[in-house]
């Protein structure tokens, strides 16, 4: 066996027994260096530090043969001997006497140095074999002391460098056959094969104990490929030694250590990786005879029981179970076999066999247990499910998994192991709580069986004589051997956990209630973490389980116990609150007892890391909802103070922060320590220096003491201790905390830092050598999220340092001279406090940082510039911080340029080494690695040297060892590198390398090429830096500084425009725009924070060109502007559309909306001067199309203002844009952004269903309850697959309706989306046919407004009029039957014929709905009711009354007459519901459709005009120009009176007025407005137009178009189209009406928009058509009197409008 050869070998130069005799101290000992020689103790002392030069050559030695036989008389090796026992009874001596981290450094080195001078002194010397078994012992010795690194390089690695000097060998990448040819060439029979393999072994053991000392939880990816490495090197090792049995135990060791390794991997996730290197390691077993004893069983069940659980973690439970079920079938054999054999099986040989066969078992369990229970597809019968909650009062078994159970097992503790492993999942956390994942409720059954078995177990074997549970202090796993029938806590407390897990709550409070108790009285440190754990978890239960659920299994009977628990959580909670808060919320008794847990000192034991981690996540997602919910006032401190003390969110917020910064912060996730920190340091920083956050509030907050602080005051103990410290004290706190989260964020770049030369340059760009102008970038680092995010921790830390010294009147001002320069900046006045806190400690902490010493004066530059503003000093400062992030960008690019050189270049020989590469760069440490060297000597060893730059031009010196891990040599193998640790932070070093060669003689006699200085710590972002100081540049008014500072991070960002394909697409040369892009690799590998920098600093550049060019929205010069200022405003617009991009890309609609602001204030004169630029419309397109994608943005009414404003703005847009395409004829795009203008400003409530943001409006209701359940399901959410189906078949739907293509016609049960096609693509009657195929459906006219459209867009006026007659017709005959309207019959007096004049118009409408009157009627049958059944039976009706009530059959005639009378007015009710419900859905699109009619009717008018007078007339529009006055002038807003412009007689006014009157005084089935007015025509005389309209009001006749007129005034009127005039004034007070009656303001407006716009341009086309035609029939008086009522109707209902939005205050 390796262990007990390593233990003899060791003893055989053991520096500790008692015949070894060593100095009390190693001495000094000097590099290592041929030329050095090891002194004693009393001489070292007064020897200088450089050890002189060896004057004699090491060659003339003679060997040790020369001194006689090699034995222990031998002087050379006597001597050899008492060097090697002397250091090692030194190390073993003082290793625990050096405390401090230097002192065990300068141990380290020492000894490193003297072991490698004693190799060096008698390597030639020694014979091969003494030399390479002393190598082993003593690397052996070193690795029992844990100086694993110094046995790896100066013995295990020396010995197997002389195998590997001739070439270069890498074990990972060759094969067996060659490892076998280079470590063993005479075979495996002789004495350096065991060497060898023990060398190898050792090699392994060495690196993976340094893996575990530098990374221990393997959180970086370079120690998990490590560890696989070391896999393979034992995989490889165990596979050269199996063929020989001699050597298994190479074999059994192998498996030791990759057991080891794997399990480690298995707990970090890494099973998939683990598992084929456990695989290995049991075959291996398997494959050695010598191994297949039963003494080895444990172990190999052991193994097989890790491969099943790697492939349970890989979720392959398949093979998991067949390599179980191959495993038990092996121990089988091995079982036999025994029998076979004459050996008797004893007791201990049982205990193995059935501890494997039990682990096994266990494996099989864990997936048959669910699979024998899921549905088999091919059997359709279901089966019956046992109810279980019944089922757990019966005897055991009761169910299939406990029958299974015994079947599988005999003991109560192997069942309950088994229950354990069948309910674990590796992959699932503790507070990842939930059922099983899975929709088969067979396997959600069998968890609900596993934990009534495991309950039930538990209480048959742990319960005692007083009815508590009591536990052994005995391993599951001994007890299980021992066939014991008892649990031990461990499992009980991992079964609580599952029960947690599962959300079995009922179970697992009770079952924690019993636990906890218990395991307070014990106090092992794994039963007081278990203690801990379920603490937190029966804490934390009521913010999961919020509907408090029990779960399906039954609790224990524990009452006392459970109430005892919650009542000590409480006392907890209580306790630990240094708050006595009045939040009794579970979430704040979480934070406190968490707190409890985790800060309370009890010999170091903390809780379960997952649940911890888990808690506090869960803990700042709540808070942080709760932070962004808190509306804190920011411009008076008293309330903010107030707000913030009392405030539940911001308590829970220091909570947090509290538990956190006590908690290991390498365990926890470094991005959201910072999110906590910032946001409570943000608040800390206001309450801390209110003079800087509220001008207002700070004199009257200056005066109060600390105490008298609103929120603070005296007398009230339940503020946070924090708030009752001064402002000083409260912004120390907070610069603490900043400074804990960088040092932790510093510890976690560490941890996942890779030595690949990734982490050494900082984020900066460099010119593209490729591009041909020079002016692209391209960055020379990549950029991270938490390399900004450190920057931002440390820019916040740097502006609570300079608040708060100037709080302590601290703050140094530099001396203004008016010629000083850079470095006189450097001198500072005398500081005015003597405080601890000075800006000397803060320059200490920054010390060579330069980009952190630059944020610094940047926030130094700030608060200097808010003190006094005419101030020169911040520009100075300002201006220094540039030429340091200049710096800093120089020098990275240098190094940059460097790395580059030494890839591209070949090597060259030179005398000494190179500098050494730098690797990766953390807060405390640098990796390095030699550069290629070539040199007369061949190199085999390598020491590296450092020290601090203190000077420009340092240089390295050989006695520059005292670094830690300096001053040791590494073998030259090109796989070793150097890794400096436990260096100054911020401070900057230099480094060097010295080169032996194989006899230890200094290369080139000197040493090698030193360094650049090299800064200890993580890369940071120079061009966050950058983006940085543009702020604070735009903020101290130097907008010269913040342009040139942006203008190279702009670049970097943005693509320059394409140089050929730029276009002019304007009315001038000049005026052109480009879209700017990015470039998209750079924008994908740029982590957010720095994005939003720039976008925020578009914006400011933005800004500073508005301020310069005098490019405000309201500079307007006289009635022009100019063409230059029009180009600049294009220009800068170009810039903030990349601003709009970059929104876009982060999916930030807040910063989408500024940048189309941003626009529109720079496009604001040109729009209103009405100039037509094409740039200007795309980019207002653009604008608009954005917009109408972050509608929760632009229809928010936080601010109403802003709302107004933006509405505004988008109405304004619209309006400018649609008039400019119309007057290019872009109709279609016209059409659509007005489409989208109507969805961005119509945010009524009744009009969201309208463009399907609110389906479930839609429902109709009346139906039954089930029916209108699924109807709504049906309109909410699909399906992804039902969402799938539908697009595809959409797709092929559009494909065939686009191209016209005879199909299948619809049917009217499709879903509506399908008529889109039809409506946009097919003609106007095929559109028509299809659309009332869904006359039925309740989006009917919304499609059919649609076809209005298009028939209006085809100017195909006449056949819009032809199609909207049998909708009129259906809605008519629709609304009668929902309404249940019958029609009256009148009297067949002189008014009813002239109303009924031509009823044949009317018949098919009558026969249609009232078919049943029209034929002779059926008597019906007279039902019998309640009364008429007393009358027959009159015995019923004498009894008494409470008798005959109880009767069936008077039960059930009450009952036949009850719904015989109200089920005519429940279905009355009904379907007058579903009526008002569809009329009001229906109302905006009635309004659209009387608009579109109107038009219609307009432009037939126009026709007939045409016609009659033969004079082409057309819309006034046209004659429109941008010089003559706006009709919006015309408009109601700004016009006062309307003043006819003829006289207009008494008379005719007092007819139109009692017109008017009478008009509102009609009943249902009288003459309408139209029929009063179309009197107007028949004479030009006003006496006759009095006379009518006098008969008409007195006679109240209901005649039609012309009724009174004879054929030939008829015909007339017809020829001049004075019936479309006619109804386009009532299709206008139709679309009114409606529009009012369904509180679409928007909407009527519209249409009180275009009723003026058609009453002025009749008015002018009238007077043009009078003008030429004498016998036109309409008089100047005539149109007065028609259009005055629309107008006063429209007049009420505007201003009924305004009335009512301002008493909801939508308007002032």
């Amino acid at each position: 066996m390796a262990s007990s050869n390593n233990s003899s070998s060791s003893s055989e130069v053991s520096p500790g027994s008692e015949t070894s005799v060593s100095p009390a101290q190693l001495p000094p000992t000097p590099p290592p260096t041929s030329t050095a020689v090891l002194k004693s103790p009393t001489e070292s002392k007064s020897s200088s530090t450089i050890p002189p030069h060896w004057t004699r050559s090491e060659d003339l030695l003679p060997s040790a043969a020369f001194y006689g036989p090699l034995d222990g008389k031998n002087p050379l090796l006597a001597s050899c001997e008492k060097e090697i026992r002397e250091l090692l009874g030194f190390m073993k001596k003082n290793k625990a006497l050096a405390t401090s981290e230097e002192q065990k450094h300068e141990f380290r080195r020492r000894c490193a140095t003297t072991l490698f001078n004693i190799w060096t002194k008698y390597a030639p010397r020694l014979p091969a074999d003494y030399y390479n078994e002393k190598l082993l012992k003593v690397g052996d010795s070193l690795c029992q002391i844990k100086e694993y690194k110094l046995a790896l390089l100066q013995c295990y690695g020396r010995y197997l460098q002389g195998f590997t000097t001739d070439f270069d060998f890498d074990e990972n990448k060759e094969d067996v056959n060659q490892f076998k040819t280079v470590f063993f060439p005479n075979g495996f029979g002789d004495e350096m094969a065991r060497l060898t393999f023990h060398a190898l072994s050792g090699k392994n053991i060495c690196n993976y104990q340094l893996v575990c000392q530098s990374d221990a939880n393997l959180q970086n990816e370079e120690s998990v490929r490590q560890c696989l490495q070391i896999l393979s090197s034992f995989r490889l090792i165990m596979q050269v030694a199996l063929p020989q049995e001699h050597l298994c135990w190479i074999i059994f060791n192998g498996t030791l250590y990759i057991y080891t390794i794997c399990r480690k991997l298995m707990v970090i996730g890494q099973s998939s990786k683990a598992l084929e290197f456990l695989l290995w390691a049991s075959m291996c077993m398997e494959s050695s005879v010598p191994l297949l004893s039963v003494r080895y069983l444990t172990w190999r069940a052991t193994l097989y029981t890790a491969v099943c659980q790697c492939h349970y973690d890989c979720q392959n439970g398949i093979h998991g179970e067949t390599f179980a079920r191959r495993a038990l079938a092996k121990i089988d054999e091995l079982r036999q076999l025994e029998l076979m054999s004459s050996s008797s099986s004893l007791e201990t040989s049982r205990k193995y066999y059935r501890e494997a066969t039990i682990k096994m078992a266990v494996m099989i369990f864990k997936r048959g247990v669910f699979e024998s229970r899921r549905k088999n597809k091919n059997v359709f019968r279901p089966k019956i499910r046992l109810n279980l909650k019944e089922a757990q009062s019966l005897p055991w078994p009761r169910t299939v998994t406990e029958r299974l159970l015994d079947e599988l097992l005999d003991s109560t503790s192997s069942r309950f192991l088994a229950v354990l492993e069948a309910l674990f999942d590796s992959n699932r956390r503790v507070l990842q709580t939930g059922p099983l994942q899975t929709d088969e409720m067979e396997l959600r059954d069998v968890v609900s069986e596993l934990f009534m078995a495991g309950k039930e177990l538990l209480l048959l074997s742990n319960v005692g004589a007083n009815g508590k549970l009591d536990f052994p202090k005995t391993h599951l796993l001994e007890q299980l051997v021992e066939r014991k029938n008892i649990i031990s806590v461990g499992a009980s407390v991992k079964f609580a956990k599952l029960a947690f897990t599962y959300e079995e709550w009922g179970l697992f409070e009770s079952l924690a209630g019993q636990l906890i108790p218990f395991l307070q009285k014990q106090d092992s440190p794994k039963e007081k973490k278990a203690e801990k754990d379920l603490i937190l978890l029966l804490a934390v239960e009521p913010l999961i389980n919020v509907k408090k659920n029990k779960g399906l299994i039954f609790p224990l009977d524990n009452d006392k116990e459970t109430q005892s628990i919650q009542s000590y959580l409480k006392h907890i909670a209580y306790e630990e609150s240094c708050v006595r808060t009045t939040y009794t919320e579970d979430i704040f008794s979480l934070a406190a007892i968490l707190h409890f847990c985790v800060c309370v000192p009890t010999k170091g034991i903390q809780p379960d890391k997952d649940i911890v981690v888990d808690i506090i996540t869960l803990l700042w997602q709540k808070c942080k909802l709760g932070l962004q919910r808190l509306n804190i006032p920011k411009s008076d401190f008293t309330k903010y103070s107030h707000k913030i003390s009392t405030n539940k969110w911001v308590y829970l917020l220091w909570q947090i922060s509290e538990v956190v910064h006590c908690y290991k912060l390498e365990d926890l996730d470094i991005v959201m320590v910072a999110e906590i920190t910032l946001r409570l340091s943000e608040i800390l920083e206001s309450l801390g220096n209110p003079k800087r956050k509220f001008r207002k509030s700070a004199d009257l907050s200056a005066k109060k003491g600390p105490d008298e602080l609103p929120g603070t005051s005296k007398g009230v103990p339940e503020s946070l201790p924090i708030l009752k410290r001064t402002p000083v004290e409260q912004l120390f706190y907070a610069y603490e905390l900043l400074d804990r989260t960088i040092a932790g964020m510093n510890w976690n770049c560490m941890l996942t830092t890779l030595s690949d030369g990734s982490s050494v340059i900082d984020h900066c760009y460099v010119k593209d050598s490729h591009d041909v102008d020079g002016d692209t970038y391209k960055p020379i680092a990549s950029n991270s999220y938490t390399m900004d995010l450190h920057l931002e921790l440390i820019q916040a830390q740097h502006r609570i340092a300079v608040v708060l010294l100037d709080q302590l009147d601290a703050l140094q001002i530099p001396t203004v001279s008016s010629n000083s320069s850079a470095k006189g900046w450097e001198k500072f006045k005398k500081a005015r406090s003597t405080e601890c806190f000075s800006e000397l400690t803060v320059m200490k902490k920054i010390k060579k940082n330069t980009l952190s010493k630059a944020i610094y004066l940047m926030q130094k530059a700030l608060l200097l510039f808010e003190k006094d503003t005419a101030c020169e000093t911040s520009w100075n400062l300002l201006t220094e911080a540039y030429a340091l992030i200049e710096k800093v960008e120089a020098e990275q690019n240098a190094l940059y340029s460097y790395q580059k050189y030494l890839e591209s270049t070949k090597v060259k020989r030179s005398r000494v080494p190179p500098p050494p590469i730098l690797l990766a760069r953390t807060h405390c440490s640098v990796t390095l690695k030699p550069a290629p060297f070539l040199s007369d000597v061949k190199v085999s060893w390598y020491c590296i040297l450092g020290c601090k730059a203190e000077r420009s031009y340092s240089k390295v010196r050989l006695n520059n060892n005292h670094l830690p891990n300096s001053g040791e040599v590494i073998p030259a193998d090109g796989r070793s590198f150097f890794e400096i640790k436990d260096l100054e932070t911020n401070a900057k070093y230099i480094f060097a390398l010295t080169a032996y060669s194989s006899s230890g003689k200094l290369i080139g006699d000197a040493i090698g090429e030193t360094t650049k200085p090299i800064l200890i710590y993580p890369p940071l972002s120079a061009v966050t830096a950058r983006m940085y100081l543009t702020q604070v540049a735009y903020q101290i008014s130097n907008y010269e500084l913040a342009k040139k500072v942006f203008s190279p991070v702009w670049d970097y960002f943005v693509a320059p425009p394409p140089q050929d394909n730029q276009s002019v697409i304007c009315l001038s040369n000049i005026m052109t725009i480009t879209q700017r892009r990015f470039h998209s690799n750079i924008l994908a590998e740029t982590s957010s924070i720095l994005l939003y920098l720039f976008l925020r600093n578009i914006f400011v550049m933005s800004d500073i060109k508005i301020k310069e060019e005098n490019l405000f929205c309201d500079n307007i010069k006289g009635n022009e502007i100019f063409p230059a200022q029009q180009v600049a405003r294009l220009v800068e617009c170009e810039n903030v559309l990349v601003a709009l991009e970059l929104s876009n890309f982060l999916n930030d609609a807040n910063f989408a909306l500024q940048a189309v602001t941003q626009c529109y204030g720079l496009l604001a004169p040109i729009i209103y001067h009405n100039i037509v630029l094409v740039p200007v419309i795309q980019i207002l397109i653009k604008c608009i199309v954005v917009l109408q994608g972050i509608p929760s943005v632009v229809h928010s009414k936080k601010n109403i203002s802003s709302f107004e404003s933006i509405q505004h703005m988008i109405a304004c847009c619209i309006f400018y844009i649609t008039k400019i395409l119309r007057s290019w004829k872009e109709y279609d795009l016209a059409i659509m952004l007005i489409n989208y203008g109507k969805k961005m400003l119509d945010i009524t409530s009744g009009c969201k269903s309208l463009f399907g943001i609110d389906q479930e409006e839609t429902t109709e209701e009346g139906t039954c309850s089930k029916k209108t359940s699924k109807i709504k399901k049906s309109q909410q959410v699909l399906v992804p697959e039902k969402i799938n189906e539908q697009l595809t078949f959409l797709e092929t739907h559009l494909l065939k309706l686009t191209k016209q293509i005879t199909f299948t016609e619809l049917s009217g049960a499709e879903d509506p989306i399908f008529l889109y096609p039809v409506v946009l693509n097919w003609n106007v009657k095929g559109a028509v046919k299809e659309v009332m195929k869904f006359k039925q459906r309740p989006r009917f006219l919304e499609f059919f407004t649609q076809i209005m459209l298009k028939c209006m867009n085809d100017e195909k006026f006449h056949l819009m009029v032809e199609i909207c007659g049998p909708v009129y017709d259906f809605l008519k005959r629709r609304n009668e039957s929902l309404i249940g309207v019958k029609r009256i019959r009148y009297k067949e007096t002189t008014v009813s014929r002239k109303m009924l004049k031509s009823p044949k118009k009317f018949k098919a409408i009558v026969i249609e709905i009232g078919r049943s009157s029209d034929l002779p009627r059926r008597r019906r049958k007279r039902k019998e009711n309640l009364k008429d059944f007393f009358y027959k039976n009159p015995s019923i009706f004498d009894m008494a009354e409470l008798e005959r009530n109880k009767r069936t059959d008077v039960r059930k005639m009450a009952y036949r007459s009850l719904m015989d009378n109200l089920n005519p007015l429940i279905l009355t009710y009904v379907k007058r519901k579903r009526f008002h419900q569809i009329l009001l859905e229906e109302l905006p699109w009635r309004a659209q459709m009387n608009l579109y009619l109107a038009n219609a009717h307009f432009h037939m008018f126009l026709q007939k005009l045409t016609e009659r007078s033969k004079i082409k007339l057309g819309s006034s529009h046209s004659n429109v120009s941008f010089r003559s006055c706006d009709p919006n002038l015309f408009s109601l807003f700004h016009s006062g009176t309307i003043l006819p412009t003829a006289k207009l007689t008494v008379d005719s006014y007092k007819a139109m007025m009692d017109v008017f009157s009478a008009s509102k005084k009609r009943k249902h089935n009288q003459p309408t407005d139209i029929d009063d007015l179309s009197a107007l025509f028949n004479s030009k005389s006003d006496d006759t137009v009095v006379s009518k309209i006098k008969a008409q009001s007195t006679y109240d006749s209901d005649s039609q178009l012309g009724s009174g007129i004879n054929i030939r005034e008829k015909d007339r009127m017809l020829a001049w189209g004075l019936d479309h005039f006619v109804k386009i004034f009532l299709c206008c007070r139709r679309a009114m009406v409606l529009a009012y009656r369904g509180g679409y303001w928007t909407l009527l407006q519209n249409c009180c928009r275009v009723f003026w716009n058609f009453s002025r341009e009749l008015q002018i086309l009238l007077k043009q058509i009078m003008d030429v035609c004498k016998a036109f029939p309409i008089s100047q008086d005539s149109f007065l009197c028609i259009s005055v009522l629309p107008f006063y109707l429209g007049t009420e209902l505007l201003i009924d409008m305004l009335i009512k939005l301002q008493s909801t205050n939508s308007i002032k």
